[in-house]
């Protein structure tokens, strides 16, 4: 089953309608409008089953009500125009953000290479001097490693600390 995303609040139809609070619901086939007072959802499981059940229900709806429990602001969110739901979650407007942080090639570079040195050390007894900072830069490579795609920001905060551990190792002459 595909994950189903709630996207928004949406306006009324064009007939004039007065304003219901309806939800814009994706992630399968098609989108869908789903209301809450009263439950209604435009799908076909809903028309043909959903409303004979106790209380109405369809995929969509459930989709709604979990949104609704995990967004501790949606019954304050729903009363606000959209200008006003942007001033709530984002003041800024996007203005005056930090740009997300990137990766820099060569802090990346020696991060997997403290992590291919200590692979290679973990199984030498006794262990050399360094080894245990060696093993810290080594987590926090790995750590870099496995976020890289999703948080690249967090990443090269990561990535950073294993190259600055290494850099340090070698100044005070402790490279394993």
């Amino acid at each position: 089953m595909p994950e189903l995303t709630v996207l928004a609040l949406v306006p009324p139809g064009p007939d004039g309608a007065p304003w219901v609070r309806a939800y814009h619901v994706t992630g399968g086939k098609a989108p869908h409008r789903v209301t809450l007072d009263p439950v209604t959802c435009d799908c076909a499981d809903f028309t043909y089953k959903g409303v004979h059940r106790t209380p109405p229900s369809c995929k969509h709806i459930a989709a709604v009500v979990a949104f609704r429990a995990a967004e501790p602001l949606a019954d304050l969110l729903d009363e606000l125009s959209d200008k006003e739901t942007l001033d709530v979650v984002d003041p800024s407007h996007g203005q005056g953000a930090e740009p997300p942080a990137t990766i820099d090639p060569e802090d990346r570079a020696i991060a997997v290479t403290v992590v291919e040195r200590w692979t290679e050390l973990r199984r030498v007894k006794p262990k050399p001097p360094g080894y245990r900072i060696l093993w810290l830069a080594a987590c926090a490579a790995m750590n870099g490693l496995e976020c890289e795609k999703t948080a690249p920001g967090q990443a090269a905060e990561y990535f950073a600390t294993a190259a600055l551990t290494v850099r340090e190792m070698a100044r005070k002459g402790r490279v394993a």
